[in-house]
């Protein structure tokens, strides 16, 4: 789902969907927040947005009924409803676990980045 951040970018692959994202937004952050929402089955969409600095933005809108993408320069749909989401999730936990020393330094702050994967793991297990 996402790659090793490099020099504060990331790719982003979900099926024929591929984002390179920028620092410029709390990737990690934006997808633990709706993800835990997504599991606590709350009903409401979630939208995640990817800041693709020049080439532009990527709205992501989930929820337990639908999944779609919209690349925002190329003005492009995707249809991810296909996509496991429940699978995702479990990916997206991987990709941090496994490359967290990079994740911590994601967004450039002085201070190291700690994400907390602690709720959305126990959530994944109910």
């Amino acid at each position: 789902m996402l790659s090793v951040p490099s020099c504060g970018w990331t790719t982003l692959k979900i099926g024929e969907l591929e984002f390179v994202a920028s620092y410029l937004t709390d990737v990690p952050q934006q997808f633990i927040s709706a993800f835990e929402d997504i599991l606590k089955d709350n009903g409401y969409r979630q939208i995640i947005i990817l800041d693709g600095e020049e080439k532009g933005d990527l709205i992501l809108v989930i929820n337990n009924i639908y999944f779609y993408a919209i690349e925002c320069n190329k003005n492009k749909l995707y249809d991810l409803n296909r996509v496991n989401v429940y699978k995702l999730i479990k990916e997206f936990i991987k990709d941090i676990e496994n490359n967290y020393t990079f994740w911590q330094s994601w967004t450039y702050d002085e201070e190291p980045k700690e994400y907390d994967l602690s709720e959305l793991k126990r959530l994944l297990k109910e």
